[in-house]
């Protein structure tokens, strides 16, 4: 059996194909009805699909994470604001100015008063008072000045400057000795001193100035009291008359003890031990320990009672500063030093501090120390209780004539 085949040189649908065969013969089984090439591209397509699928769906998914991480900070942003403004409001509400309003107090007016009453007026109504000395033809020690002025609204607490009169500045005393008494007393007014006109013996022409204290050209602050000796003739020769001793000054005091006993003040405030001191003729030293006893009880004495000491002798005593074991009930202030300030100068520092000052009279003959402090207990940089007692001794100066 012989068959024949034909190729085609190029690829063409199947029917293309054509067979022969001769006749009678059985013809063999054909070749399959789909190409070799159309059963392999299937399997390319569908792989195709799924990747197209596949892309699909991720770009599907990569859109749908990039918005949701677009929107994720917005969402922050819009809620940042309401936090932050919450907090500011918190922080912000307290520091109106209702409170601050409320704490405020109108400031009293002290002028013209005493410098003592003007600093317990301010510390009553919460103030802190600040005194300084000034020259005023105003009496001394009164208010001069305050700042800020009377009627200003301040917070509790705030400072308040006052000016305080010390008189006018010290100036020499004229020389009115040999003026007749009418002519001094005018020279002195008209410079701004007062008189004091005093009757003694003397062989110089009656009614004259003999003597002046203070003394011709001494300095003394306008106001002062000048004694004038004025005489009063010679007495007659061989007159019996004892007028002449009733126009003399008068004499001077019995000279007291030289020694004194000491009394017994333990136990004593300190107010009370104090004058029991005076009255005895002691100077008293003052220094503050823990105690258990109140604060400004006499805890020791330095000598004994009954013992016998010099008149103007200083003695120590130990007074409770309110605390015990140690531990102290009471604010402890250094005292500061006044030695050498004027009287009301000294007080208005002292009442500064906190303290409450006592004078205490010094007898002097030193010009200079006349109306000054010489001395100070508890001693200058030592520490007291706020708000106790201490004693500053001003000197006094004492005739001679």
């Amino acid at each position: 059996m012989k068959v024949v085949r034909r190729s085609a040189p190029t690829r063409e649908p199947q029917t293309a194909v054509t067979r022969v065969v001769e006749e009678g013969a059985t013809p063999p089984p054909g070749p399959p009805l789909e190409p070799a090439p159309d059963r392999e591209l299937w399997p390319w397509l569908l792989l195709l699909l799924v990747l197209v699928i596949g892309g699909i769906i991720a770009a599907v998914v990569l859109t749908s994470d990039d918005n949701e991480k677009r929107s994720a900070p917005g969402t922050t942003a819009l809620a940042a604001p309401p936090a932050t403004t919450v907090t500011v409001a918190r922080v912000t509400t307290p520091t109106t100015s209702v409170q601050p309003a409320a704490a405020r107090v109108q400031l009293a007016n002290v002028l013209g008063i005493p410098v003592s009453t003007a600093v317990k007026r301010l510390h009553d109504d919460g103030f802190q008072a600040v005194v300084r000395s000034v020259f005023s033809t105003k009496p001394q020690g009164a208010v001069v000045a305050q700042k800020p002025v009377p009627g200003t609204k301040l917070a509790k607490g705030a400072a308040v400057t006052l000016s305080v009169s010390k008189g006018q500045p010290a100036k020499p005393v004229p020389d009115v000795v040999g003026q007749s008494e009418s002519q001094a007393v005018a020279l002195l007014e008209a410079a701004g001193f007062g008189t004091t006109p005093v009757s003694v013996p003397s062989g110089a022409t009656k009614g004259n100035v003999i003597a002046q204290k203070p003394k011709p050209g001494e300095k003394a602050q306008p106001g002062t009291n000048v004694r004038l000796n004025v005489s009063s003739g010679a007495t007659p020769s061989g007159s019996t008359t004892t007028a002449p001793a009733a126009t003399t000054p008068t004499p001077p005091k019995p000279a007291q003890p030289a020694t004194v006993t000491v009394p017994d003040v333990e136990g004593k405030t300190l107010q009370e031990a104090r004058l029991a001191l005076r009255n005895a003729g002691i100077v008293m030293a003052i220094r503050y320990v823990p105690n258990d006893q109140p604060s400004g009880t006499v805890v020791a004495q330095a000598k004994s009672a009954g013992a016998t000491v010099k008149r103007g002798d200083h003695m120590l005593v130990t007074v409770s500063e309110g605390g015990s074991g140690g531990t102290v009930a009471a604010t402890l202030v250094a005292v500061p030093s006044v030695v050498g300030m004027d009287e009301q100068a000294a007080q208005a520092r002292l009442q500064q501090a906190g303290f409450a000052a006592i004078v205490e009279d010094y007898p002097t003959s030193d010009s200079s120390q006349d109306g000054s402090v010489v001395d100070e207990q508890p001693a200058p940089g030592t520490k007291a209780p706020k708000g106790s007692q201490i004693i500053i001794y001003v000197g006094r100066l004492q005739s001679t004539g």
